[in-house]
């Protein structure tokens, strides 16, 4: 986005294809470049021959996601596009939900929890399922084909350090948290798997960096395409 505007990759002429998400979306992001990686909202958007208008940024949080999507839904609308979301990390509070003209892949995530009270990884993720239903709530009302995903950053926040502590308190604390999740109204109406909200998409990643490599970027793009295809 620049100077308040949704900023344009033109791949064809045909349908919008407008995609939210954070560096796991990023076509542009440095290390894709440096390895020579084509990312898959290019994938999908070349593999359908559709205008790919990409609205992700690296440190993305899921209240961005839904702010962009929203705003390019209401621009967009009358044009038939197709939206895709691919749900960043839950604890992610930073700079691209107020300054997103000031900042850049290397600006420094605000994680405001720090050593967070054990309730709060609750919160964290309640709140990004909120976003996410709304944001699917909201395509459905202007009667936009939508589609989603958790990407492979998503995770509820220190679920390792809870289940995996030797901590018997700290253990009871992590399966309440979980049963908390599981009876909230907004996971019940949504339809990923307590599985996946517990540990994110798992696919191959870049050596030493964490985000997906080519093989992992085909196979997003090759989910996405499939549920267009047979939806």
């Amino acid at each position: 986005m620049k100077n308040g505007q949704l900023e344009k990759q033109t791949m064809s002429t045909t349908r919008p294809l407008i995609v939210g998400g954070c560096s796991f979306s990023y076509s542009d992001l440095r290390i894709y470049k440096e390895h020579g990686i084509f990312a898959w909202p290019r994938i999908v958007a070349e593999e359908l021959d559709m205008e790919l208008i990409e609205l992700s940024q690296p440190g993305a949080s899921n209240p961005y996601i839904e702010n962009v999507l929203t705003d390019a839904i209401l621009e967009y609308k009358d044009k038939n596009p197709v939206v895709i979301a691919y749900w960043s990390v839950p604890n992610r509070i930073n700079c691209f939900d107020f300054y997103p003209d000031k900042c850049d892949e290397n600006t420094k995530i605000f994680n405001p929890w720090g050593n967070e009270p054990e309730y709060l990884p609750y919160y964290c993720v309640v709140n990004s399922l909120r976003c996410i239903w709304r944001t699917k709530t909201f395509a459905k009302q202007h009667g936009i084909e939508f589609y989603h995903d958790l990407s492979g950053c998503w995770a509820v926040p220190y679920n390792l350090t809870y289940a995996n502590s030797t901590s018997s308190t700290r253990k009871e604390s992590w399966l309440a948290i979980r049963s908390k999740i599981r009876k909230n109204w907004y996971f019940r109406n949504l339809e990923f798997s307590m599985k996946l909200i517990e540990e994110g998409a798992i696919f191959s990643e870049i050596p030493d960096d964490g985000h997906p490599d080519q093989a992992a970027h085909e196979k997003i793009a090759e989910e996405f395409i499939h549920k267009y295809n047979h939806d």
